[in-house]
């Protein structure tokens, strides 16, 4: 009985298991790589996002205050109209001769209080320009903020992009290529592995057999072939003419 058995060197099996680690160690970091920089992107997505809405936000406050300005340039122009009119009116009742003082006193009260309205105009409008320009520092600032979350944005996406397929087979730079080596390693290592096994079983189905055959041979009262020329070629065994000796089996001894 003859048994063809195929061994494959140890060497291999280290190589293949060599290869799918890195393989697999190399398609974690990239997919680990990937994961991050999507949720860096998303985080910067969202802070650009709300960059605009704050934005449009302090754009639409700028105008409210633009307005409100103007309000109170206009209420202090009247004012100061009022002041001018008083003291115009002032004046004539002077010029009118002693019945005029009531009317002067009177003249006088309505100008202070367009003074005092003059007053508050007038801070209310120093106010209003100190918190028209921290709105427009708010916006430079905003849109600076911007610029740069849309260049972070953008160094982004120019990475992931990196991780783009490079169009072969060959390609180890996106995760379907890398997957697809990870499979080919593991499934050349299986195949590798069923190979060892295989000539494992072959090799002691094969030595099991030998020693059943060497069992028969020597426990079989009748066999007069020596143990050694079993094992010799089919030429040696035609040779009829010498007469074979018999096997020397243990005696059983005397009681």
């Amino acid at each position: 009985m003859s048994t063809t058995t195929g061994f494959v060197p140890e060497s291999v099996f280290l190589a293949l298991e060599a290869e799918r680690d890195a393989l697999a160690e190399k398609l974690q970091k990239a997919s680990n790589g990937i994961r991050i920089l999507k949720t860096e992107l998303n985080s910067f997505i969202v802070d650009a996002t709300t960059a605009r809405a704050n934005v449009a936000a302090e754009r639409a406050a700028h105008e409210q205050t633009k307005i409100a300005l103007t309000a109170t340039k206009e209420d202090l122009d009247t004012v100061e109209g009022h002041i001018k009119a008083s003291q115009l009116e002032r004046h004539v009742r002077i010029q009118s001769g002693p019945g005029g003082w009531f009317i002067i006193d009177n003249s006088e009260a309505n100008t202070l209080q367009m003074r005092r309205r003059a007053n508050n105009a007038t801070r209310e409008l120093a106010e209003t320009k100190i918190m028209l320009n921290d709105t427009r520092e708010i916006l430079i600032e905003t849109k600076e903020a911007l610029y740069d979350t849309k260049q972070a944005r953008n160094n982004l996406q120019r990475i992931v992009d990196g991780f783009n397929c490079e169009g072969d087979d060959s390609c180890t730079s996106c995760s379907y290529h890398l997957q697809r080596h990870v499979n080919t390693a593991r499934s050349a290592e299986a195949a590798a592995n069923n190979l060892v096994d295989q000539a494992n079983l072959d090799h002691t189905t094969a030595r099991d057999e030998l020693q059943d055959l060497k069992k028969r041979i020597l426990s079989d009262p009748t066999c007069m072939l020596r143990s050694d020329s079993f094992f010799s070629s089919d030429n040696d065994s035609d040779s009829s003419a010498e007469e074979p000796t018999e096997i020397n089996r243990p005696r059983s001894q005397d009681p």
